[in-house]
């Protein structure tokens, strides 16, 4: 898996995965990249790509790459391509999309989410830079509960 928007530094501290949002009811279930609107958005693997809309989220999309998992790209100012997708095609072009929970509009970042068998994971633990995990290894890497120990404890200890 390779990163949407490369080695991009986050928004803010805050907005780690997992980190309270919407005023605290809601857990941050992605990572924020701050980049320029009209940044392009790549395919972090392989997949079938859909577009979307929602309040929150503005334009965003999702690509699923079969065996339960699937990634989410939001706030998006530009939908560039749709369907069949490979990891590090130009899927969309970054913005400010969207409105958050007290009804504001978002400054340009690009929301980047991974989901697997439903449940939101974080993105941190697949993003190695220029490395990629893709496909049935992703899947199994997602799978494998002493690595989700692993990396949940390493977590806390770095994030308490």
């Amino acid at each position: 898996m390779i990163a949407p928007v490369g080695n991009i530094p986050v928004t803010s501290p805050g907005q780690r995965f997992g980190a309270p949002r919407d005023g605290g009811s809601r857990p941050h279930k992605g990572r924020d990249y701050s980049v320029r609107v009209g940044t392009p958005v790549q395919a972090a693997d392989s997949g079938t790509a859909t577009e979307g809309y929602s309040g929150g989220m503005g334009k965003y999309v999702t690509i699923t790459h079969g065996s339960g998992c699937k990634t989410v790209y939001g706030h998006l100012s530009q939908i560039i391509k749709l369907g069949r997708v490979n990891a590090g095609d130009v899927i969309a072009l970054s913005g400010n999309t969207g409105k958050n929970y007290k009804g504001e509009g978002y400054s340009a970042h690009l929301h980047f989410e991974i989901w697997a068998d439903g449940q939101a994971q974080d993105p941190d633990t697949y993003m190695y830079g220029s490395s990629q995990v893709q496909g049935d290894d992703l899947t199994s890497l997602l799978s494998d509960p002493e690595l989700q120990r692993a990396i949940q404890a390493l977590s806390q200890t770095l994030y308490s």
